[in-house]
């Protein structure tokens, strides 16, 4: 028998929280309008990302979760991008999971043609080290690392591209609190590295990295929210340097939902 699951449409925001949102959504506008003045070797651009993920229990080893939203991206490569991800997550061991699922994303190009991506992924993440020998630093200090395998596979009314990759994704999160309770905030930062596994490009930042800090908050154990600053640089080729940066500001709402006790 199918099971009913429920969701709470009212989020109770605290005062902080609301003038945190209150300064990112007022303060973006210009920092995405502006744009540096670009050299002829670097080119500068700007995004703006919002999300939100779904988590639910199946049960003690079995996680369904996923995540979507919008993404439009500003100066001389005007378009908007939507996308969606369902994916499943199995606890392996207390550390280790193993996660896997399919996105869908949907670019709105102006002057071009529209993209479909479709982009299975398989991955694993381990939560190491985990300062049990440090008991203050275990409480605030969270690390993982995150390994993907990414197929991504592209169609457009010009032409359809199939490209395979990896990446891999450190995090780190510090809990502003001594004790923490069920309110308190933190502090996210992350470095990714991308690895194709078509093209020539080597050394160990390949064509793709990026990193992000900002700042969480934890309003319960059901609804957390993240603003993040990031960086995106990319290369065509071993022999460039990495010439295009994509500057990315990123607000996401994470919902954590629960079966209905009623069949």
């Amino acid at each position: 028998m199918l099971r009913k699951y429920r969701l709470a449409y009212t989020i109770k925001i605290d005062w902080k929280l609301k003038i945190l949102l209150y300064f990112i959504l007022f303060s973006l506008p210009g920092s995405l309008i502006s744009q540096n003045v670009n050299s002829d070797e670097n080119v500068n651009y700007y995004q703006l990302w919002l999300d939100l993920h779904l988590s639910l229990k199946a049960n003690d080893k079995l996680d369904y979760f996923g995540d979507g939203g919008f993404r439009t991206f500003f100066n001389d490569r005007i378009s908007e991008r939507i996308y969606v991800r369902p994916s499943i997550r199995y606890h392996y061991k207390e550390n280790i999971s193993l996660m896997g699922g399919i996105g869908f994303f949907y670019s709105l190009v102006h002057d071009e043609p529209n993209v479909l991506e479709i982009r299975p992924w398989q991955g694993i993440r381990v939560d190491w080290p985990s300062f049990k020998r440090i008991p203050a630093l275990a409480r605030r200090l969270d690390v993982n690392h995150f390994l993907r395998f990414e197929q991504q596979i592209t169609f457009s009314s010009k032409e359809n591209d199939f490209n395979p990759r990896a990446r891999y994704k450190l995090s780190a999160n510090l809990n502003l609190c001594k004790e923490c309770g069920d309110r308190y905030w933190y502090i996210p930062t992350y470095v990714e590295f991308f690895f194709p596994f078509q093209n020539e490009v080597g050394g160990f930042f390949t064509n793709r990295n990026r990193l992000g800090a900002g700042i969480g908050y934890v309003q319960s154990r059901d609804w957390r929210y993240v603003f993040t600053a990031n960086r995106f640089r990319s290369r065509s080729s071993k022999e460039e340097d990495f010439k295009i940066s994509d500057y990315v500001f990123r607000i996401s709402i994470y919902k954590r939902l629960h079966k209905s006790e009623a069949d």
